[in-house]
C-alpha cells in the first residue's frame, strides 16, 4: 500500500472519530455527576433493606427520574447516605461490592461513602442530602 493511501486511510479515521466522539456521551470524561431534577420520596417500608444500620438498596431511574441508578444506605439514627452511580470516567454505572464500589468499565474503585479510592475516574461519588422521619426518606434534589 503506498504511503499516501495509508495517511489518507488514517486520517479520514482520525476525523471521523473527532466528528463523533463528541456525540457519544458514554465515551467522554465528566468530573461531575449530573444533578438530581427533583426530591425523590420513598416510604422506607417499602425498603426492608434499609431498616437496617448499614442496610443499602440500589434505585432504578424508573423509580428515581434520575440518569443514573442511584445507592441509598442506611447510616444509623435515621440517615442516610444517597450516592450517584455515576462513575466520571467514563459514564459508566458503578456496581456496589463488599467495601464499597467499582466501576466495571475499567476498574475505578470507591470507598462506601463514595470516596475515590483509585483511578481512572478522577472523582468521588455524587452524594445527595437527605431526610428521614423515619417513616419517609427524603432524597433532595441537587
Amino acid at each position: 500500500m503506498s504511503t499516501r493511501r495509508r495517511f489518507l486511510e488514517v486520517t479520514a479515521s482520525g476525523v471521523a472519530c473527532a466528528a463523533c466522539s463528541g456525540s457519544l456521551p458514554a465515551c467522554a470524561t465528566d468530573p461531575t455527576a449530573p444533578g438530581l431534577a427533583t426530591d425523590v420520596v420513598l416510604t422506607l417500608a417499602d425498603y426492608p433493606d434499609l431498616a437496617d444500620v448499614g442496610g443499602m438498596v440500589e434505585l432504578d431511574s424508573d423509580v428515581t427520574g434520575y440518569d443514573y441508578p442511584m445507592f441509598v444506605r442506611n447510616e444509623g439514627n435515621d440517615e442516610f447516605t444517597a450516592l450517584s452511580a455515576y462513575c466520571n470516567h467514563e459514564g459508566c454505572s458503578v456496581n456496589a461490592i463488599s467495601d464499597g464500589f467499582r466501576c466495571p468499565c475499567h476498574g475505578a474503585g470507591f470507598a462506601a461513602d463514595g470516596t475515590l479510592r483509585n483511578g481512572p475516574a478522577t472523582a468521588d461519588l455524587a452524594s445527595f442530602d437527605t431526610m428521614s422521619d423515619g417513616t419517609t426518606l427524603t432524597i433532595l434534589a441537587s
